[in-house]
């Protein structure tokens, strides 16, 4: 962004050789004292080490109590690792997440312990190699980010798609098929009056629950027992050639005289709900032996026809019994999904499952709030789908579509450059997979703001500040310490004044290390300060931590000319702190209203 008027070019006042001073007088200080406060001073030096990373998403899937977090790492420091613990009503399970590099955002998975009780919370706690130790970082989150949260519903689970040969007949109480599905049985079979029809699905996993259904014929009867439609998972589009199909099914008669034998069909349905082409007629198999508590396994070889499936269209597998007429009233039945044997479909060839999982959009973003002429602001869109992936996204932002490219992980962008005065909103997002799966939203509260005009900032320290602040310190340890200037509980000497010209400003501040004195360290996360627009003894039950990055600390937004701020800072150091001046430099950046410093 241009700058003119007040101070041309100036945005950022950079004091060079602002230090903070504190002399530290320690008595009876000898060898093993140094000694001791060395080691106990390496492990607060270790733990003061800048973390800065931020829970994105979290979602939760109670029933197979699993968590999926996307974690964004805002340091150029790797995160070697993080600790994940998940609190129920009656426990908590502790368990690790792996690396996650420098500036980068990345999906987690994990499971966690049924044995926790209903769901309660999750912490998330970073590990970092400092001076070749794997530290765990302990602090609170108001100076280590240890993101505790309510996580909220998971997207639908989806299944990853499959491809197989073997088809296996599940029960009722197993998985029932979705629509479309047949509602009766279409065979063309004339059915005997007592028999029963249901569907059924069919699918790559094993079966594991028995289920049998039973005809009764009476001594007259000729005809077929209507009995059960297994129907696969939707199927991606293949050509199918012709070869034989082969029914493995389970059961019995009553007695010889039955003369019952199971009977197969193959057919194809389609996405819209009509039955599409025969792929092998209906078929008997051998009769059913006899014995009415024994079931035994039984082949039925089908002719299958060359066809064609469609994104969506599935395999229907029609199962009956057919009857000669008995000399006497009896059974017969069949069985499948036994616990010992199961029952199935064998294609002549590997058959793969439809992806009809289409792309979530489970994030939008803008990266700031206001830019300048001919500046750029990035619009952000995370998206998840498991079984494919993204091909292409396409957003709107004012009115116009865009073509979004991929960032990292899960994240597309695309980056608007401000040409005309006004809110520019991000609108819509559409997406498709390499399934051609497409999904789209509608976007609100997502916008910047784009201002073409030039904007001056210049930025006046009071002349206590610009000669630094300053703690001397006489005893250990210390408590939120007031520095010299702050003047106790009187009016501050610490004060910045800011003056713009073409709209308001922000405000940030930063230090650029920790306090140190040669080897030895006091944290960044030891130093806090307070601030107030209007009170110049600044009440300071409020404080905030200094970080090493401006966007940590914005410090008052949206402010008008000649506006003052008005400033105190206070130290903490424990009773083992090593004698010595400590320093360290503090910088202000003032930028215009909702631009990133």
């Amino acid at each position: 962004m241009k700058k003119r008027a007040v101070s041309p070019l100036i945005a950022t006042v950079i004091l060079i050789g602002f230090t903070i001073v504190i002399a530290i007088s320690v008595y009876n200080f000898n060898l093993s004292t140094y000694s001791r406060i060395k080691a106990e001073t390496e492990n607060l030096i270790i733990s003061s080490a800048l973390v800065d990373f931020e829970v994105k998403e979290a979602y939760i899937d109670t029933k197979n109590h699993r968590l999926r977090l996307l974690i964004d790492n805002k340091e150029p420091k790797p995160i070697e690792s993080f600790i994940i613990k998940v609190t129920g009503s009656s426990n908590i399970d502790t368990s690790t997440l792996g690396k996650l590099d420098s500036y980068s955002r990345k999906w987690f998975d994990l499971n966690y312990n049924p044995s926790i009780g209903d769901f309660k919370s999750v912490s998330v706690i970073p590990q970092t190699f400092s001076q070749a130790k794997l530290v765990t970082h302990s602090f609170s989150s108001e100076i280590i980010p240890i993101v505790e949260m309510q996580a909220k519903p998971l997207p639908p689970i989806i299944q990853a798609v499959v491809s197989t040969s073997r088809f296996y007949f599940k029960s009722k109480n197993e998985l029932m098929p979705s629509e479309p599905k047949p509602d009766n049985s279409a065979s063309g079979d004339t059915f005997l009056y007592n028999s029963v029809w249901q569907n059924r699905s069919m699918n790559a996993s094993l079966g594991n629950i028995k289920e049998m259904q039973t005809v009764i014929f009476n001594s007259t009867s000729t005809g077929f027992g209507k009995m059960t439609s297994f129907i696969t998972n939707s199927l991606a589009t293949q050509s199918i050639g012709a070869g034989t199909w082969v029914v493995h099914i389970h059961g019995n008669e009553s007695a010889n005289q039955a003369d019952a034998s199971p009977r197969a069909c193959l057919y194809v349905w389609y996405t819209n709900d009509t039955k599409g082409p025969t792929i092998a007629p209906c078929t008997n198999g051998v009769e059913l032996g006899a014995g009415s508590s024994t079931t035994q396994h039984y082949n039925i070889s089908l002719t299958g026809s060359a066809f064609n499936l469609n994104k969506g269209d599935k395999i229907i597998a029609e199962l009956e019994i057919r009857s000669v007429p008995p000399s006497s009233n009896s059974q017969a039945r069949l069985t499948w999904s036994s616990l010992t044997e199961d029952s199935y479909l064998q294609s002549p060839v590997t058959i793969t499952e439809a992806d009809l999982d289409f792309p979530v959009f489970t994030d939008f973003s803008v990266n700031q709030s206001q830019v300048g002429l001919n500046e750029y602001v990035k619009f952000n869109v995370s998206i998840i789908d498991p079984s494919s992936s993204i091909s292409y996204v396409n957003g709107t932002i004012n009115g116009t579509t865009y073509n979004f490219t991929q960032g990292s992980g899960n994240e597309w962008y695309y980056n608007w450059r401000c040409t005309t005065d006004g809110i520019i909103n991000f609108t819509w997002v559409g997406a498709s997979d390499t399934a051609n799966n497409w999904n789209s939203t509608t976007i609100q509260g997502v916008s910047t703001r784009c201002n073409t005009s030039t904007i001056g900032v210049a930025v006046s320290l009071s002349s206590s500040l610009a000669n630094g602040i300053n703690w001397t310190i006489n005893s250990l340890p210390i408590y939120n310490l007031s520095a010299n200037g702050n003047n106790l509980d009187g009016i501050t000497s610490y004060d910045i004044q800011v003056q713009s010209t073409g709209g308001n400003i922000d405000l940030y501040i930063k230090a650029d290390s920790d306090l140190t004195s040669g080897i030895d360290v006091i944290g960044l996360g030891n130093e806090t300060f307070s601030f107030n627009l209007t009170n110049n003894t600044v009440p300071s039950i409020n404080k905030r931590f200094l970080t090493k990055n401006y966007t940590d600390n914005l410090v008052v937004s949206n402010i008008p000319s000649n506006t003052t701020i008005y400033f105190k800072f206070f130290l903490n150091a424990p009773a083992q702190q090593a004698p010595g001046t400590y320093q360290n430099n503090v910088s202000f950046k003032a930028v215009a209203f909702g631009q990133l410093p």
